[in-house]
Order: C-alpha cells, then structure tokens, then sequence
C-alpha cells in the first residue's frame, strides 16, 4: 500500500474537521459528538477556529485511489489561551488522526514523521502536544522523540525537541 502525504488545501476543510473530531474523541468509549458541539467546549474551540492561519500547518495522507485515510497538523496557541499541550507560545502543539479502518497501518507514523519534517524546515524548535497516558499512540510519540514534560489529570504534554 502507498501513502502519500501532501499539504492540506481548501477542499479538504470537511476531512480535517472529522480528523479533529477523531483526535479529540480518540477513545472508542467516548460518546460521539459533532465537530458543532466540540466547538462549544471553551477549551476545545482554539483548536480548530480561525483555521488557514499562515502559522497553522495541515497534512493530509492518502491511499487507495486518492482517498483521505489520516491527518496531522499543528498551530501555535498563546499564554493567554492556550492549549492543553501548551509548553511555549513559540512552540506549536499537534494533533493527528487516522480514520478508524485505516489505523494499524503505519499512516499515522508516516504523517508524524513529515509534520515534525515540516516543522523543522520551519525552523520550529519543537513540537508539543497532549495525550491521555491510555492512547496507544502515546509510544508512537515517544519512538519520535516526545517526552513527558508535564501531566494534568490523566493526560500527558510531551515535547520533541527539533533545533
């Protein structure tokens, strides 16, 4: 199976909408929501408003015929709002996404990989990012080179270190 990746435009708003409602409802447990009713959740909004922004990174990989199977980005949150894997406002925090029935097949390692490619071609010093200390995509961030820099609750702000 190829994979490719490639950056995300215009067309792909709808998938990058359902890839933010995937990474944020990660757990199979959790009840299904709509991207409408995430948006209200104050500490959730920052992450997908004002997308297109020219800090904002979006990836999009690709497989069978063209079809949209995972996505990755990151954008720069401030102190007065930020994220919750917020460590410095001059450090972007990451999502991904792979859609449920392409998962196990190394697609979100491969989008991994080229967001962190991205992110140092844009001179970024780092990556941040949260995570529950129960998602299994928790090693995948470690095998990159995040660490546990901090923990609020049961999640964890990792940070890979670029420059």
């Amino acid at each position: 199976m190829v994979v490719t990746v490639r950056a995300a435009n215009v067309s792909d708003q709808q998938f990058l909408e359902s890839m933010f409602v995937e990474a944020a409802l990660w757990d199979p447990g959790m009840a299904r929501q709509t991207l409408a009713s995430l948006l209200r959740v104050p500490q959730l909004r920052p992450y997908f408003v004002d997308g297109g922004r020219p800090s904002d990174v979006a990836l999009v990989a690709s497989a069978a015929a063209d079809r949209s199977v995972g996505a990755a980005w990151y954008r720069f949150f401030s102190l007065q709002e930020p994220g919750f894997g917020f460590v410095d406002q001059s450090i972007p925090e990451l999502g991904i996404a792979v859609v449920k029935e392409w998962r196990g097949r190394s697609i979100g390692t491969t989008l991994l990989k080229e967001l962190i490619s991205t992110a140092r071609t844009r001179r970024c010093s780092g990556l941040s990012l949260s995570v529950s200390a129960a998602n299994p995509a928790r090693r995948l961030y470690q095998q990159c080179g995040f660490s546990k820099v901090g923990e609020a609750g049961s999640s964890w702000t990792m940070l890979a270190r670029l420059l």
